[in-house]
């Protein structure tokens, strides 16, 4: 008995390791995946006008990395079911170090807009990174988990510019050559990305574990070395002595997979980063809130709905955002990076701050009140010039500081908790979710791009100040059944 309680005991402390390990490794790969939105943020519009690209060009360029997304993200939340993890994201960050030495050689704006395309391919792993989180997490933690991993994402493409910005100061007007590659302040971010990419993938090669789920719903760690735990071993081991309970730790994975069918809830996410298992006595109906499949499907239909208004939002601001303080108010590329990184610095502070918020919040107020800050943000912006450099920079306080980082965030939470609540597997619906926020980066950075090309730029922030309103309405229609799922 002592000699399985001391091999519980081994397998669960080695097991909490490997865990916080393989979280943040996914925690990086999250930030690499969106800093290649971010560092570019300074030099791409400076970069499309050499090319002789207009502002529609920009907006296709800028919506080439989330076509990317679309192909790839279905795809990859399928293969994590078969492939595992590790497989998949070391997949999805190759094809990405191809983009970054594609888009340094980049001659025009067609080239560029491929190099984007497969640098969007490769940073399709948003569903997969997310299902990992969702699936190491209960109910009641998963909005706060979520928020760490949208933290590291919002700073990939919100705070790197800075980054962009500095490199700008280091190159100036110097070029260098490189394996017969051109090093300059344009094609500079895209070497950083590679390294980060690099860095990703023998993160993940050597150092990253997870569980892994046979055809036989056996639960096993694996590990690069190849050691393997199996909830068959464990079962053997309790049966031979019901006080050896360190194997329950040892069955994390497939306990958080289980936890809403069961009457424990495991959290191996929380702020400590130690293992919380706590019993709850209370009948599996309080775990499993009962929907129709009508009701299912509508609070589904809402979160692809909501993930779209408030994705496309915000790709319009990245979109015109350079225009507006380069063009407008005779921004350096140099400035203007780090008055966005700035903004995005404290979009990281509010994300970081969700888990006391949602103490003194419900999910939907905290929707409620993203949206609403970014409304205000557009209705500042539908204004133009009037407002002059201090109202556009308040406007792009409100979105990225909190509007779009803390309503997006929340909207995620949500809707991974009703898919929980018909579905233990949650990589493909969460796959095809993270493919609907690009098919929005797609279309509204399309639009706002050929809108301020032909007309005023201003007319984009009236059709976002309309999307958000609809939104809002949207969430008033579903609020009962939202507060009661969440």
């Amino acid at each position: 008995m002592e000699k399985y309680a001391s091999l519980d005991k081994k397998i669960g402390f080695e097991w909490k390791s490997k865990s916080k390990i393989s979280l943040s490794i996914i925690l990086f790969v999250v930030f690499v995946g969106d800093t290649a939105r971010g560092i570019i943020f300074p030099t791409l519009w400076a970069r499309v006008s050499k090319f002789r690209g207009s502002e529609s060009t920009l907006g296709f360029i800028v919506a080439a990395f989330s076509l990317g997304r679309v192909i790839s993200s279905p795809l990859f939340g399928k293969l994590t079911v078969t492939m595992g993890y590790r497989k998949v994201l070391i997949l999805a960050i190759s094809i990405m170090t191809v983009g970054c030495i594609a888009y340094v050689m980049a001659s025009n704006n067609h080239t560029l807009f491929i190099s984007q395309m497969i640098i969007g391919i490769g940073s399709g792993t948003l569903g997969v990174t997310r299902a990992f989180v969702a699936e190491n997490s209960s109910k009641e933690t998963r909005t706060s988990a979520l928020s760490q991993l949208t933290a590291l994402q919002y700073a990939g493409f919100t705070a790197t510019p800075a980054i962009g910005a500095h490199l700008c100061l280091i190159f100036g007007s110097h070029s260098f050559q490189f394996c017969g590659l051109l090093i300059d302040e344009y094609t500079a971010p895209a070497w950083c990305m590679l390294f980060f990419a690099i860095v990703a993938i023998l993160l993940l090669a050597f150092l990253f574990h997870e569980s892994v789920i046979d055809e036989g719903g056996n639960v096993h760690f694996q590990g690069i070395s190849g050691d393997v735990v199996s909830n068959c071993e464990t079962q053997q081991q309790k049966s031979s002595s019901q006080s050896s309970v360190g194997f329950e730790e040892a069955e994390e994975a497939k306990t958080s997979r289980t936890s809403l069918e069961s009457n424990e809830i495991v959290d191996p996410i929380s702020s400590n980063g130690s293992h919380i298992q706590q019993s709850l006595e209370m009948p599996k109906a309080s775990l499993h809130v009962e929907f129709s499949d009508l009701r299912w499907h509508s609070l589904l239909a809402w979160g692809f709905f909501m993930n779209i208004i408030t994705k496309g939002s915000v790709a319009c601001y990245e979109t015109l955002g350079t225009i507006i303080f380069m063009d407008y108010f005779g921004f350096s590329k140099t400035r203007t990076g780090f008055v966005v990184s700035l903004c995005g610095l404290l979009g990281v502070f509010s994300l970081l701050s969700m888990a006391r918020l949602c103490k003194y919040f419900s999910d939907a107020y905290l929707v409620f009140g993203g949206c609403l800050m970014m409304l205000f943000s557009g209705m500042i912006l539908c204004l133009g010039n009037q407002v002059g450099v201090v109202g556009s920079i308040v406007s792009f306080l409100l979105m990225y500081s909190f509007g779009y980082p803390v309503g997006h965030t929340v909207v995620i939470g949500m809707f991974s908790k009703i898919v929980g609540a018909k579905q233990k597997r949650q990589g493909p619906l969460l796959g095809w979710f993270g493919s609907a926020g690009s098919v929005a980066r797609i279309l509204f950075p399309i639009l706002s791009g050929l809108v301020a090309a032909n007309f005023d730029p201003t007319w984009v922030f009236f059709l976002i100040i309309l999307a958000i309103s609809i939104s809002l309405i949207v969430l008033a229609i579903f609020w009962n059944s939202l507060r009661q799922i969440t």
